[in-house]
């Protein structure tokens, strides 16, 4: 996938009780391993989520809890 292929990459995050949403660069999603990286660089209570945008027509939603990583794609 090449990163003009990417609309958006966004990480979602709970701290203290509140949602938090930072916009990650487009590059974060060439890979799963970088995606997980950069999402695991965040706070979070319980696990953090990365929403991924492609062409409009594809979203990616991932967690990452710990060691623990799911993957949604439509």
């Amino acid at each position: 996938m090449a990163i003009s292929d990417i609309d958006f990459v966004v990480a979602a995050y709970r701290e203290g009780g509140h949602w938090s949403a930072s916009p990650l660069p487009p590059r974060a999603a060439e890979s799963l391993e970088n995606l997980i990286q950069a999402i695991r660089q965040f706070p979070g209570e319980g696990g953090n989520l990365g929403f991924i945008s492609i062409h409009d027509d594809t979203a990616v939603i991932i967690r990452v809890a710990g060691n623990d990583v799911r993957v949604c794609m439509s």
